[in-house]
């Protein structure tokens, strides 16, 4: 972890462990809403994005790999953007997620 990851990272656990009483952990009370959301949301927006483009970029799926690279690049940090941006294509020593084609249907025996 980075130094600004672990300090973000400080933060999230002081709010919730420290600073906020058990109490509403497990119900609602709209002061702390309120004060968690005015922090933390747009880290939990970032955070949202980059999950939910994590497995368009592990597609099988060159064209889907290559469409989410743009998308990683405008709504990721650079850390994440970065091995993105270096390409989609899958090194020739990952194997196969799929299992071999039968010979009939043009695979090796």
């Amino acid at each position: 972890m980075t130094d600004a990851t672990t300090a973000v990272s400080d933060a999230v656990l002081h709010d919730w462990f420290a600073a906020i009483e058990p109490r509403p952990w497990f119900g609602s009370d709209p002061d702390v809403d309120r004060r968690l959301r005015d922090r933390f949301l747009p880290l939990a927006r970032q955070a949202r994005r980059q999950f939910w483009l994590m497995p368009r970029m592990h597609s099988e799926t060159l064209a889907i790999r290559e469409r989410a690279i743009p998308l990683v690049e405008g709504f990721t940090d650079p850390r994440t953007a970065t091995p993105a941006s270096l390409g989609p294509r899958r090194p020739r020593s990952w194997p196969s997620c799929r299992p071999p084609a039968p010979a009939s249907e043009g695979g090796h025996t």
